[in-house]
């Protein structure tokens, strides 16, 4: 990190991902270097590896009223359902024993500008927390556009352990209770310092240490819930087409779908890129049924638990990009992002500096989005139709299995598209001239030397277009199993 604020000292650093695929980190540095007043910090970064300090205090030490004995640390961030973001952060005790200290919170609409919230979340002046010292929160978004925050008890000099409060509104928290991972009672070393993050099925993990005060040791240990926590939401998404092939200039668009599986509703949902990709990209919401375009560019939506958001992206490229799986992150501001499977939810993108066929093709099943082998060694077939949206080219189609390895053997052929018969036996591959706005067809046959499981996230057929330079320029694929 670059910034003579850095060199002050940094603390407790929390990142934040970033509607436009960058990153922010908050930190804490208590002390005063170079006319620097200590407080709260942010960093930027593009990658999540290299931040800039941004300039400014986010939250100055001297904007509220400190106890003697304290410094401000341990901060967390919540989005809120109008898409705001409210901060708390802890003016902690220096003394052992510790004192009470009182948990603060502040909101901000830009993450950049926070104006502190009247009263205290937790601690002294406020219902919870009066008696003891709770440090170091971190907190969870739910659904119905409530708070929990994580944090440790300590008392005396050690850690008592994690433990976790609800509030409905963010601001006033009235109860708690301990997690069983550590903690007195639950056959380990007391355990604090809790970051905690919804999986994509809506469980919670927790990473924490464990501080063993016997021999000074602290280890880092994770636990997971049981069941999904009510009022998270659980990403899966998808992508049509799954290729796009565009000149420098130009901008290539595709559709995406967010659906939410989990049990509360997503916040403040968003599509950025996660592949660096020189250029720019916007999304928006659509009309599934038309595919026309609804609210506004780059404005994050709420998705309802068991509801789904169709949007469509585009992408703008600045200079030559080779064929390069496009990753794309679906995620929620109270929730994990959507798992990422090649050929299901990512993007096939590539620019060149001249005109290039630009293939996008739409597979088609009798069972949508499979392809059935009747028995272990049956044969099942599927369609292809595609459009030319670039210039004529040679094209050379075929077919193969990505990264698994299945016992299929895989053949094409282009069709007639009237009747669907081959115009060629079926062969490992076909190749024929598209011009532009064309409309080929083909046929995909599998034919089985054994069983394939019914994993659609990893057991696909992937049907291939390549130039005669051999760049690919068009890509589509269905899942694989036995019947």
């Amino acid at each position: 990190m670059s910034s003579s604020v850095a060199s002050g000292g940094g603390a407790l650093p929390r990142i934040v991902p970033l509607a436009n695929g960058q990153y922010r980190m908050f930190f804490s540095n208590n002390l005063t270097e170079g006319g620097n007043t200590g407080g709260i910090y942010s960093a930027i970064s593009s990658d999540g590896l290299n931040f800039t300090v941004e300039p400014g205090i986010r939250i100055a030490a001297s904007a509220v009223t400190m106890p003697s004995d304290a410094l401000m640390h341990g901060l967390a961030i919540a989005t809120l359902p109008n898409g705001t973001y409210r901060m708390y952060f802890v003016l902690e005790s220096q003394s052992l024993p510790p004192n009470p200290n009182p948990m603060l919170s502040a909101t901000s609409s830009d993450m950049l500008n926070w104006t502190i919230d009247p009263g205290v979340r937790i601690g002294p002046g406020a219902t919870l927390g009066t008696t003891t010292a709770f440090r170091h929160p971190f907190a969870v978004n739910n659904g119905d556009g409530s708070v929990t925050l994580f944090y440790y008890e300590l008392t005396g000099s050690a850690q008592e352990g994690v433990r976790f409060s609800t509030s409905s509104d963010g601001l006033n928290f009235t109860s708690d209770r301990k997690t069983s991972v550590c903690g007195p009672g639950a056959n380990c070393a007391p355990c604090g310092d809790p970051s905690v993050y919804a999986l994509p099925d809506g469980r919670l993990r927790m990473y924490y240490n464990n501080y063993n005060p016997a021999n000074g040791i602290t280890t880092l240990s994770s636990a997971t819930s049981v069941e999904p926590a009510p009022g998270l939401p659980a990403l899966v998404s998808s992508v049509l087409p799954a290729s796009r092939s565009v000149a420098v200039g130009s901008t290539a668009t595709a559709f995406a779908t967010i659906i939410n599986a989990g049990l509360g509703q997503g916040l403040s949902c968003s599509i950025a890129p996660a592949t660096s990709v020189s250029g720019t990209f916007t999304y928006q919401t659509t009309n599934p049924t038309t595919n026309a375009v609804t609210g506004s560019v780059d404005t994050p939506v709420d998705i309802a638990a068991g509801a789904a958001q169709s949007f469509v992206f585009a992408l703008s490229p600045s200079a030559p990009v080779s064929p390069t799986a496009l990753q794309l992150s679906f995620m929620c501001g109270n929730g994990g992002p959507a798992p990422s499977s090649s050929g299901l939810n990512t993007l096939l993108f590539s620019a060149s500096s001249l005109p290039v066929p630009d293939i996008v093709a739409l597979a088609a099943s009798g069972d949508p989005g499979y392809i059935d082998i009747s028995g272990a060694t049956g044969t099942g077939a599927f369609a292809v139709a595609t459009v030319n949206l670039g210039i004529a080219s040679s094209i050379t189609v075929s077919a193969n299995t990505g990264a698994a390895t299945l016992p299929v053997t895989l053949a094409v052929c282009q069709t007639d598209p009237a009747s669907g018969r081959c115009l060629a036996p079926p062969a490992a591959s076909a190749t024929t001239t598209i011009a532009a706005n064309a409309t080929p067809t083909f046929g995909i046959f599998v034919t089985g030397n054994g069983t394939v499981a019914n994993a659609p996230g990893s057991n696909r057929v992937f049907v291939t277009f390549t130039d005669a330079g051999g760049a690919l320029r068009g890509e589509t694929s269905v899942a694989v199993r036995t019947q």
